[in-house]
């Protein structure tokens, strides 16, 4: 009877890192017939499986290079001896998959909350058929197959930052060949919202329009974060979409209103937007003063100045809404509200005797402001000498005498123009340094209060004084002690 024959498989095998797989081809006696009496035998050659010569083993060793080999089989009757023969085909693959790297996947805190693993399917191996794409939550499932993610939540996967995902491309011809590779997914808090400074315009006279700085507001919009992007947008509309083209330049002219910040993180694509006041208004004023002035307590052209009470006497009282007061060392320090002075309760003059300082009257956030400068002059206190002590006789020899106190004016002041100066005397330092209290009669002062006295010289022209001590020293009357007779004719 003729031998009936199956078709034969088609054998691929996936080599190994050496371009090798090792062939076992006894299925394919089971495909071609299931009859007991076949005795099958496999040749390379069609002559060989014809002549039943040169056969091979079952088990044989393909590399990649070697492509698509032809194996024939002879299938023997061992009742009839008839034969038949046919071919299967064998090949050794590389099954090496080369998938593309797939970026980590981040949304923003409180935007939006799942992820859309999905959009990787056909990205992982590009969009090639005959694959199977699959998710996987560990490196172990994906390897064995086991855990996929359900297809139904691939589009809103809902994640945990820093969570791995793990992806398996198949071949649907061939199980063995596949590949593993992951992403990462990541969770980023949004930039902090500020409740922001409004900032203030100048009108431009009749026109309701003002310049705005808005320079000024990205140091607070970003939090000082040198990762945040600040920029602004008429609308917030505008602002979610973050088109640098429509956004508004930093010198802005508009109308009072709101617009609206976008504080972007550059490292996360987060971005939060804020709302930001423009206030139009007038310019403010700032009132010219007298100069500030104080005593040099040990002439070296320095002092401590308190600039406080100034700060409305300049501005007002009260000073204006949205308005501040600075003080600067310079003009253009001042056009330009930097370098403020910190302590302005302290401030030491830095430039000796005369110094000119600014005062900027401006609104938070804004170009609008006035200035006006403000002399701190240092007064010196009168130079003056301690002088020698004073001297009188003690008539009655019990240590108590009458003096002149004004004889040590001219000692004391050592030069000084006495016109420039008034000259005072006091029983006590405190009462001195006050002011208070001054000797009334000191052309014939008793030194029965005290011996010594404070003397007080104060400049009439600045108010600056001095003061020194006197000294009192009462000397003894000579005692005779036989006195000479007085006669008399």
């Amino acid at each position: 009877a003729q031998i009936v024959l199956n078709e034969p498989r088609e054998f691929q095998g996936c080599a190994d890192d050496s371009g090798i797989f090792v062939f076992d081809f006894v299925p394919v006696f089971s495909d071609l017939s299931n009859n007991d009496l076949l005795f099958f035998t496999i040749h390379f050659t069609e002559e060989d499986a014809n002549q039943a010569m040169n056969a091979l083993g079952t088990t044989q060793m393909q590399t990649v290079a070697d492509g698509v080999i032809t194996y024939w089989v002879r299938a023997y009757n061992v009742v009839t001896g008839c034969f038949k023969v046919t071919s299967f085909t064998a090949q050794a693959t590389d099954c090496t998959l080369e998938l593309v790297h797939l970026p980590d996947l981040s949304i923003c805190n409180g935007q939006v909350n799942t992820f859309d693993l999905a959009q990787y399917s056909s990205v992982v191996y590009n969009n090639n058929l005959n694959y199977t794409v699959v998710y996987y939550n560990s490196e172990i499932d994906a390897n064995n197959q086991l855990n996929p993610i359900d297809v139904n939540l691939l589009s809103n996967y809902v994640g945990t930052n820093n969570e791995t995902i793990w992806v398996r491309v198949n071949n649907i011809n061939n199980p063995d060949a596949f590949a593993i590779t992951s992403f990462k997914l990541f969770i980023y808090p949004v930039p902090e919202f500020y409740d922001l400074t409004p900032v203030y315009g100048c009108e431009i006279p009749g026109s309701g329009l003002a310049n705005f700085n808005l320079s000024s507001v990205q140091a607070e919009a970003s939090g000082l974060s040198p990762n945040i992007e600040v920029t602004f947008y008429p609308t917030i509309a505008e602002a979610e979409i973050g088109d640098i083209s429509t956004s508004l330049p930093l010198n802005y002219t508009g109308f009072q209103g709101i617009i609206h910040v976008r504080a972007y993180n550059v490292n996360t694509g987060c971005f939060t937007i804020m709302p930001l006041v423009t206030n139009v208004v007038d310019a403010p004023g700032a009132n010219q003063i007298d100069p500030l002035e104080i005593c040099d307590n040990n002439n070296d052209g320095f002092a401590i100045f308190n600039l406080i009470p100034t700060t409305i006497m300049i501005a007002g009282n009260p000073i204006p809404p949205g308005v501040q007061v600075t003080y600067h060392e310079t003009m253009s320090d001042a056009n330009n509200n930097v370098n403020r002075i910190q302590n302005i309760g302290a401030y030491q003059n830095a430039v000796a005797n005369l110094q000119t300082i600014y005062v900027r009257v401006g609104y938070l956030n804004s170009s609008c402001s006035a200035i006006v400068s403000l002399q701190l002059i240092v007064n010196a206190s009168p130079v003056i000498v301690d002088p020698s002590p004073l001297t009188a006789c003690d008539a009655d020899n019990n240590g108590i005498a009458n003096f002149d106190l004004t004889s040590k004016i001219t000692e004391i002041l050592n030069g000084l123009n006495p016109l420039d100066y008034v000259v005072t005397f006091y029983t006590s330092s405190a009462n001195a340094q006050a002011g208070i209290n001054e000797i009334t009669s000191p052309t014939n002062y008793s030194n029965l209060t005290a011996s010594s006295v404070d003397v007080r010289v104060q400049n009439i022209h600045t108010g600056c004084f001095s003061i020194t001590k006197l000294v009192l020293v009462t000397n003894p009357t000579p005692v005779v002690a036989n006195p000479i007779a007085t006669y008399s004719l």
